[in-house]
């Protein structure tokens, strides 16, 4: 929806503000010529209270005052010519016509506040749907019942499915089969107003390939509250559990290998020392033995 300030630029054909101000302004001008034209008894020259309420629809404040003013001005002269001048008549239908531009100033007030929410709601959801567009990760929404109603481009890298070939197509489509019955609860939770985070889940691509992503789920709810969709952000996570996988095989191999070679150590230091031999033919000395000790003689040396 345009916004009010821009609906100046509106042809007639699309009905813009000032097609309902002039079309006030000219029921003011008939309504008040029809009067003049009547008899003073008819008092009729309180018609032009319908022009305010006419240009309620323009949603601009000051062209409904513009127009009550001119009614005001267009009745106020009739019923002088007419010789009301100061007559009970002619207070009680001037003062219809100034309520009628009040009642009608407050609905254009309420009506251009209304359509200001209304096009930033509509501005917000374009760039959120632009934002959704050309993100990277797979946006997808879905019915209460399940089945696809927004399909964005990382959707489709994602998966290989065009819009065209799965909006209005159940969500299981994408989902293994052994994991088909996961959905209804899943749905059942969103219903109930609960937010789904997935850290790992697995998704079937169009070319029968599995895909590991990361899931969040959140229900949607309309201008009364309730809820009416599910919005799914979907995060490709497989190339990161193939890293993961890798790691922890090296890893696991890492520590295979230190095992063994701390067997090795402790079996190297298990095994009894070899003796030494000595060269052929080189008999060994045997140890001196210790004979028994001479007493010293007490007998003094002989000169």
């Amino acid at each position: 929806m345009p916004r009010p300030d821009s609906w100046a630029r509106y042809s007639w054909a699309r009905g813009g503000p000032y097609a309902y101000i002039v079309i006030a302004v000219l029921t003011v001008t008939g309504l008040a010529a029809m009067s003049a034209a009547a008899p003073p008894q008819a008092l009729t020259f309180g018609m032009p209270a319908i022009g305010p309420a006419l240009a309620a629809a323009s949603a601009r404040p000051p062209a409904v005052l513009a127009v009550g003013g001119y009614a005001f001005l267009a009745g106020f002269a009739v019923s002088t010519w007419q010789g009301l001048l100061g007559s009970a008549d002619q207070f009680a239908r001037l003062f219809l016509i100034v309520c009628a531009t009040a009642i009608s100033w407050v609905i254009a007030r309420s009506l251009r506040r209304l359509l200001r929410d209304t096009a930033a709601a509509a501005r917000e959801r374009k760039m959120l749907a632009a934002i959704a567009e050309q993100s990277t990760d797979a946006i997808i929404m879905t019915s209460m019942d399940g089945t696809v109603i927004s399909w964005n481009r990382g959707a489709e890298l994602l998966y290989g499915y065009t819009a065209e070939e799965i909006v209005g197509h159940g969500f299981g489509r994408v989902m293994p089969p052994d994991r088909q019955e996961a959905v209804e609860p899943a749905l059942s939770a969103l219903a109930a107003g609960e937010r789904i985070r997935v850290d790992e889940g697995r998704r079937l691509c169009r070319d029968g390939t599995e895909r590991w992503v990361s899931v969040t789920v959140s229900p949607i709810r309309d201008e009364r509250g309730a809820i009416v969709a599910a919005a799914a952000t979907e995060r490709d996570i497989t190339d990161q559990k193939r890293r993961e996988a890798e790691e922890r095989i090296a890893a696991e191999r890492s520590a295979r290998a230190a095992r063994l070679e701390s067997l090795g150590q402790l079996r190297g230091a298990a095994q009894p020392q070899p003796r030494r031999h000595h060269p052929a033919g080189v008999p060994r000395a045997p140890a001196p033995v210790a004979g028994p000790r001479q007493p010293r003689s007490s007998r003094p040396d002989p000169a």
